[in-house]
């Protein structure tokens, strides 16, 4: 802000410091009035746009002569008034190109205006905008009307007007003119993105949008003009001078159209820094086109509530504008601070009002709150109701079902000695390999010899543990005699250290003091000398458990993971980068110490024995089929008879960042090379990235295929399920799988028990952000969870399930906040308890968008201060009052939410609700429905709770007969050949039923073109 070039003589220096935004501050001085800058915004305007100030008179405010010419000097529409003015009226007209919201460009025209009170104690600042000039008529209105408003209060009045117009009731406490808000809308500024900035932001991307439509009749400037002048007689927006077309109604299909997440990245753009996010401004606007009156961001739901119970909504807290105004509902019943109201009733400040709506035996219910002007200050039911709060409920069948317990899962940490997760009583099997005494490491140059039982055949060393905290007093014992000592050890000492000769047994406490004042140094480290003939059977067992006869797992760790019915151990053999090519290269079942390949297959199931547990494995990607055939077998004859086992060809196999990427590549195409003839080009196709993916499916039905021969039919996809996974945003990359699965060797369903995906939760454009507050990631958080069903395509990858008659798993899924920006915010964020519905809304749209199986991500403790993000369910597994832990918990005992699905069975559905195609449809996307050619297909989601018999009846229009179809579901012919009838394009008719057989759930239906006469549209889609 530049310096003021005169001394004000009342408060007004004082009052202009508070707020206003970026536009400059006003002065009376004692022979004039002064401004020190403004803002020309539509978007803002570009440099060397034309703002002229004119003077106005006070009765009239018609311009007394006097005019004043400025240019904006840069492109955020910044002006700076150089003129002293002699009358505190002024009207500001501003004419130039804008930059559009919606294009991202700046090449197209608008003027626009506003109106301004210089005087002492009124405007902190002449900012120009949408908003002002759809306002500056009606206030002209007010001020020389009978009777005639004084300037303030018909200006309050005519921006109460457009904006209730606009469905934001308050308009009054959206401008209270406080330190951080503005006053009225010379005071916007959209570089400040205050909530009033974040309205004016999303209106202007509505309007810029009609702008962008009639920019052959006059663009914005004369859309705003009509809004103007539709508002001004009479404060509605109710089209009373006979526009050609109703301003509401274009602003309603602007609604449905505009982007408002683009709205919102080309305004930071224009900008050069993040000021909006998509819901920032979605709450401003109606995304209904108008059908339910009410902006987003007082539309509530509740979903899955009993049948014939009342459920309340959230309250309305009654503000400046609705003192004195009658409130109602549409329908249910109206509840005033808690009490149940008979009648309407008047509003005072401060006022709580809630809507009470139940809901009938099945579907849904949807009543709104209403304000209305009293008569008499009594409420008559006179006068127009305005929307305030829309309220929906819904039943579903599945409300009383509760949660499968194998439909919340969890994966298990890598086991490492840097864990906070405490998997193994005794410390060495989660110690690093055994090294050089003097450089004890663990790394690939720290080896020290070990003989054929795996122990060291001289000295060493061994990492036991690199944790702040753990103290406590550590038990050891080995077979034989050795000088022990300490390494690089803070705080921590050896005691008692004894050698038993009848038993050849040495035994020792490791005790460990407070480290939390060098948790850096927090390190246990022994060192073993003078060994002799060998140190065996070393343990270092944690206090509480008995030193000599330890328990394989804690007693914490049993109680952490008891939880969950399903746990994936991906982490646990160290799937990625896993080296294992033959059953000998495995991990011993007698490695002391943890390893490149992971925990022994011994240790899954033993854990999966103690503790009743399904197990999710998977194979390593170079595994031959010799490990695969032996593995089967030592699960078969060990693994108790109640664990199903869910198989899995490696991890994340199309992920290049992990090497079994190139190496399943590397094996295809050796295939190929090797077999010219090999399925994996059985259509010709020899492109690596085809037949890479191929392979990933071909392995998995391999491993499937020796499973089977083990196991036997019976137990495939009952006890054995094996699962493949791929990408959930790549969708191709699991149809190139699939596909060549079918085409080649038949129903994938015949392999894979179920398709998988991992559908994380994060921060968005915020994942790396640096300097985050806790608010901030936990609303990226929450705006990740709302996208979800769109951005992981649920729709898609649940019809892609459905065709090949899968479910849709998630083999891992929970929130992501990996990144070295806002590590604090971050920790800060996964222990504030608003995380808790965050996190239970994400199950929740999970569940209801069609998935089954979730494998969170992960499961244990782990260190949260790092940029490796807040993975674990807690920090410590005695935390257990922790957010994450509460939503496993609540999750798992609470209930299956009702399934949200668009096209339900029975009902009718639009022909343009097609896979991935949300309202508001485009033009584009009625392409799809239109002309399609022969071979050509659409497919549909759809929804049916109970399996049955029904009728399917296609409303389309052909332009002759010769129009055939082919009806498929869940990749079966329904009906082959069917002729569309019809002699119009333009008339749709309803075609004879076509018997179908519907299973329970969600099934793909796909309508493919055989035959093309003229074309044809389809319209609708009628199941009952």
């Amino acid at each position: 802000m530049r310096k003021r070039t005169a001394i004000a003589l009342t408060v007004v220096a004082a009052l202009a410091a508070c707020g206003g935004g970026e536009g400059g501050a006003v002065q009376q001085t004692a022979d004039g009035y002064l401004v020190e800058s403004g803002l020309a915004q539509k978007g803002p305007l570009a440099r060397g746009s034309v703002v002229t100030l004119n003077e106005l008179d006070a009765t009239a405010l018609a311009p007394n002569g006097k005019s004043y010419s400025y240019e904006t000097k840069d492109d955020r529409g910044t002006f700076f008034p150089s003129s002293k003015f002699t009358s505190p009226y002024l009207e500001t007209t501003a004419q130039g190109y804008y930059f559009n919201e919606v294009t991202g460009n700046s090449d197209q025209w608008v003027a626009l205006r506003g109106l301004s009170d210089l005087s002492a104690g009124a405007d902190r600042a002449v900012n120009v905008n949408l908003l002002s000039d759809a306002t500056t008529e009606r206030i002209r209105t007010l001020v020389t009307g009978k009777p005639a408003l004084a300037f303030k209060v018909a200006r309050a009045k005519a921006q109460r007007e457009l904006l209730d117009a606009l469905g934001i009731a308050n308009g009054a406490d959206l401008l209270s003119g406080t330190a951080s808000a503005p006053a009225n809308f010379m005071e916007l500024d959209l570089s400040q993105s205050r909530p009033a900035d974040q309205a004016l932001a999303a209106i202007s991307g509505l309007v810029a949008h009609v702008g962008n439509q009639r920019n052959n009749a006059g663009g914005v400037t004369a859309f705003l003009s009509e809004m103007g002048a539709d508002l001004g007689d009479d404060g509605l927006l109710n089209n009373s001078i006979k526009l050609g077309r109703s301003v509401t109604e274009q602003l309603q299909q602007a609604a449905l159209a505009v982007d408002l997440g683009l709205v919102a990245s080309n305004l930071n753009k224009a900008y050069g820094k993040t000021l909006y996010r998509k819901a920032d401004l979605t709450p401003w606007v109606d995304s209904s086109g108008g059908r339910d009156q009410v902006i987003d961001k007082y539309k509530y739901a509740a979903e899955g509530v009993a049948a014939g119970k009342e459920s309340l909504s959230p309250a309305w807290v009654a503000g400046t504008d609705d003192v004195g105004q009658c409130f109602s509902v549409s329908g249910g019943s109206l509840y005033k601070n808690g009490v149940k109201q008979n009648a309407p009733v008047l509003a005072a400040k401060g006022n709580q009002f809630t809507l009470g709506v139940t809901p009938p035996a099945l579907g849904k219910r949807t009543e709104y709150l209403q304000r209305s002007a009293a008569v008499a200050a009594k409420c008559t039911g006179q006068t127009t109701a305005m929307r305030l709060l829309q309220y929906t409920v819904s039943v579903s069948s599945q409300a009383a079902i509760a949660m499968p317990a194998d439909y919340l899962g969890a994966n298990l940490p890598d086991i490492t000695d840097y864990s906070y997760t405490p998997v193994y009583a005794d410390l060495v099997k989660q110690g690093r390999a055994f090294g050089p005494t003097d450089h004890p490491w663990g790394g690939a140059a720290d080896i020290a010899p070990v003989g054929s039982d795996l122990w060291p055949t001289g000295d060493f060393g061994i990492f036991l543990m690199t944790l702040p905290g753990m103290e406590g007093r550590y038990k050891a014992s080995f077979t034989g005699k050795a000088d022990v000592s300490l390494s690089a050890s803070y705080n921590t000492k050896i005691e008692n250290l004894r050698y038993d000769v009848a038993l050849n047994r040495t035994t020792f406490d490791v005790v460990r003091a407070s480290n939390a004042d060098n948790p850096a140094g927090a390190h246990m480290v022994l060192i073993f000398k003078n060994t002799g003939a060998g140190v065996k059977n070393l343990k270092v067992v944690r206090p509480g458990y008995d030193p000599l006869n330890p328990p394989l797992f804690t007693q914490e760790f049993i109680d952490h993971v008891a939880r969950f019915k399903v746990l994936r151990f991906m982490d646990w053999v160290r799937t990625n980068n896993n080296p294992s090519t033959t059953w000998a290269t495995r991990t011993p079942p007698n490695l002391p110490h943890r390893t490149t390949t992971g925990v022994p297959w011994e240790h899954v199931i033993a854990l999966a024995n103690q503790a009743q547990k399904d197990i999710w494995i998977n194979i390593p990607v170079a595994a031959d089929d010799n490990y695969v055939l032996q593995l089967a077998r030592l699960l078969k004859s060990t693994l108790n008879a109640n664990s199903k086992i869910y198989v899995e060809y490696s991890n994340e196999v199309w992920n290049s960042q992990f090497q079994q990427f190139a190496t399943n590549r590397n094996l295809a195409t050796k295939e190929l090379y090797d077999n010219p003839q090999s399925p994996l080009a059985h259509d010709g196709k020899t492109h690596v990235d085809v037949i890479g993916y191929r392979y990933i499916a071909k392995r998995g039905k391999e491993i499937s295929d020796i499973f089977r021969g083990v196991y036997g039919d019976a137990a495939m996809m009952t006890k054995v399920r094996p699962v493949f996974a791929s990408q959930v945003v790549q969708t191709y990359v699991a149809q190139l799988g699939l596909d060549f699965i079918d085409a080649v060797y038949g129903p994938p369903s015949r392999y894979f028990y179920a398709f998988a995906g991992a559908p994380y939760f994060n921060l968005g454009s915020l994942q790396l952000v640096d300097g985050l507050s806790v608010d901030a990631v936990l609303q990226a958080m929450s705006d990740s969870v709302t996208a979800m069903p769109k951005q992981a395509y649920f729709e898609k990858n649940v019809a892609f399930a459905s065709w090949y008659g899968l479910p849709f798993f998630a083999y891992e899924a929970g929130a992501d906040t990996f990144g070295p920006g806002s590590i604090a915010a971050k920790k800060a964020a996964s222990l504030d308890p608003r995380l808790l519905d965050i996190c239970k809304r994400y199950l929740s749209s999970w569940y209801a968008g069609g998935g089954q199986m979730l494998m969170w991500y992960t499961a244990g403790a782990s260190n949260w201060d790092t940029q490796y993000g807040t993975w674990g369910l807690t920090t410590d597994l005695a935390l257990t009052d922790v957010p994450k832990i509460q939503c496993m918990d609540q999750t798992r005992n609470g209930l299956l939410p009702a399934i949200k699905a668009r096209n339900q069975v029975p009902g009718s559905f639009d022909a343009l609700a097609y896979l991935e195609n949300f309202e508001p449809y485009s033009e584009k996307s009625k392409d799809q429905v239109k002309y399609l050619h022969p071979g050509s297909h659409v497919d549909y989601l759809i929804h049916a709770p109970q399996a049955g018999n029904y009728s399917l009846v296609i409303t389309a229009s052909a332009a002759r007969s010769g129009n055939q179809i082919d009806v498929l579901l869940n990749n079966q012919t329904v009906t082959a050949a069917f002729e569309l009838s019809g002699n119009s394009l333009s008339t749709p008719r309803d075609n004879a039923a076509i018997p179908i057989a519907v299973p329970r759930g969600f099934s793909t239906l796909r309508i493919k073109t055989k035959a093309e006469n003229g074309g044809f549209w389809l319209s609708k889609f009628t199941l009952r």
